[in-house]
C-alpha cells in the first residue's frame, strides 16, 4: 500500500479500494453497494444518485454487487429485486447489463438450529412453518425451535430480518409503518386470505378522494366482523369513470362514505364533488372529521375484528403496510406525522373505513375485545356468519 485512510486503500500498481457515499466520478471496475433497501427507503434523494451517479461508473463487463436487508415493496431496490426474479421464473437469458437475484433464507444457514427439548411450539407457529412445508420448505424440530425462540426477541421484524422467502422478505414489516403489528396479528390468526362476497350484506364503500389519485374500498359488516373484500384505485379520472366501476361489480351497495372535504371541493366541474356524485346516482355520507392520529388509533383498535380478502385487495394492503411517518433526515429519526406517498390514499380511505363504521355501528371501539380473545378467530367468525345467515332465514335478521 502506498496510501491508507479512511476513505481509500492505494497500492503501488495503482489500483485502489474506496468508500464513498457517492461515487459519481472516476471509472470502477467493481462496486459494492451495502444496505440499498434501507437507502432507497429513507433517502430517497440518496437512492437516485446510486442509481444515476454510482452504477454508471462501472464499465460494461465488469461487475455490481448490491445486498440489503428488504425494506418495503417501493424503492429502487424493490423494483431491481423485482425485475432479476422475473428474468429467472422465465429462466431468459442474462445480458452483461442485467442483475441477477441471490436469495439466502435463514433456514440454509447450518447455525441456525436450537435443542428442541423444551422449546413449546404455538399454534401460531406452527401454522406458519405447515405453510412453508407447502411451499416445499422442510424444517426440522431443531430449526423450528430456532425460529420461535428467535422470534421472542425479534418480534415484528423477524420475518425482515430472517425471511424464509424472497416474496416474505419484501412483505415483513416496514420501519416506521404504522399498522405493522396489527398486519403481524392478522396473519397470524389467518385474516388475510379468501373472504368471499356474502350476498346477504350489503356493500359499503370508503372513498379517499385526492387531487390525481382516488382510493375504494368495499367492505361488509357482519356483527362485530368488518370483511373487506374489494380495492380499487385509480389516477386522474373524474367520479363517472369510477361509478362505472361500481356497477361493473355484482354488489348490492348500502352506504357510500366519503372524505369530510367532499362538501367544498369540486370533482371536473363548477359544483361541490357531494352534488356531482348525487346526479350521477351516488348519495355519500360524509365520515367524521377527526385528527389523523386520532383516526390511525381507530384503525388500530379496529384490525382484530377485520378480514381482507388478499387478492382482490392486494393492491390496498400493499399500501396499508407501506403507510409510515415521515423520515428526518437531519435528525435522523422518525416525525410524528405521516409520510406523504402513495400509500397514503388506500390508508386514507381505510381509516374513513374505521371511522365510519364506528359512527354507523354507534358502539365504542375497544383495542382487545373480550369475543376475539375466546377462541380462534376464523373458527369464531364462521359460527358467527353461520349463526347470522339462519336468522336471516328465520326472518330475526331484519
Amino acid at each position: 500500500a502506498k496510501s491508507d485512510s479512511a476513505n481509500e486503500l492505494a497500492f503501488s500498481n495503482n489500483s485502489s479500494l474506496r468508500v464513498a457515499t457517492s461515487l459519481r466520478s472516476g471509472t470502477l471496475q467493481y462496486l459494492h453497494i451495502s444496505e440499498h433497501g434501507k437507502i432507497c427507503a429513507k433517502y430517497p434523494e440518496k437512492a437516485k444518485e446510486i442509481r444515476t451517479g454510482a452504477l454508471n461508473t462501472v464499465e460494461q463487463g465488469n461487475m455490481i454487487f448490491i445486498e440489503s436487508t428488504a425494506e418495503g415493496q417501493e424503492g429502487d431496490f424493490h423494483d431491481m429485486c423485482q425485475r432479476a426474479q422475473s428474468r429467472a421464473r422465465m429462466k431468459a437469458r442474462l445480458t452483461p447489463l442485467d442483475f441477477k437475484f441471490m436469495f439466502f433464507p435463514w433456514w440454509k444457514h447450518p447455525e441456525y438450529r436450537l435443542d428442541p427439548d423444551g422449546v413449546v411450539i404455538p399454534g401460531p407457529d406452527q401454522d406458519y412453518y405447515d405453510k412453508l412445508e407447502g411451499e416445499g420448505i422442510n424444517l426440522d424440530a431443531a430449526q423450528m425451535a430456532w425460529y420461535t425462540k428467535k422470534m421472542e426477541t425479534q418480534q415484528e421484524d423477524m420475518k425482515r430480518e430472517y425471511p424464509s422467502t424472497p416474496k416474505e422478505a419484501f412483505e415483513a414489516s416496514i420501519e416506521g409503518a404504522y399498522y405493522s403489528k396489527q398486519f403481524i396479528l392478522a396473519e397470524k390468526q389467518g385474516r388475510i386470505g379468501p373472504v368471499p362476497h356474502d350476498e346477504s350484506l350489503p356493500v359499503h364503500t370508503f372513498w379517499d378522494i385526492g387531487h390525481d389519485t382516488t382510493s375504494i374500498w368495499f367492505a361488509q359488516f357482519s356483527g362485530p366482523f368488518i370483511r373487506v373484500i374489494d380495492y380499487e384505485h385509480d389516477s386522474e379520472e373524474g367520479l363517472p369513470h369510477y361509478v362505472k366501476i361500481l356497477d361493473r361489480k355484482p354488489y348490492l351497495y348500502g352506504k357510500h362514505w366519503g372524505p369530510h372535504d367532499i362538501r367544498n371541493r369540486e370533482w371536473g366541474g363548477n359544483t361541490t364533488r357531494l352534488k356531482t356524485a348525487k346526479k350521477l346516482g351516488i348519495q355519500f355520507k360524509v365520515a367524521p372529521n377527526i385528527s389523523i392520529d386520532d383516526g390511525i388509533d381507530a384503525v388500530r383498535a379496529l384490525f382484530p375484528r377485520i378480514y381482507f380478502d388478499e387478492a382482490n385487495c392486494a393492491d390496498g394492503l400493499k399500501g396499508l403496510r407501506a403507510y409510515r411517518k415521515e423520515w428526518d433526515t437531519d435528525r435522523a429519526t422518525w416525525k410524528s406525522n405521516p409520510r406523504h406517498d402513495w400509500a397514503s390514499h388506500p390508508a386514507d380511505a381505510f381509516r374513513y373505513l374505521c371511522l365510519s363504521y364506528k359512527e354507523d355501528m354507534g358502539e365504542a371501539i375497544e383495542e382487545k375485545p373480550q369475543f376475539i380473545l375466546d377462541q380462534p378467530m376464523n373458527k369464531l367468525m364462521e359460527q358467527h356468519f353461520s349463526k347470522e345467515r339462519k336468522g336471516r332465514q328465520m326472518g330475526r335478521y331484519g
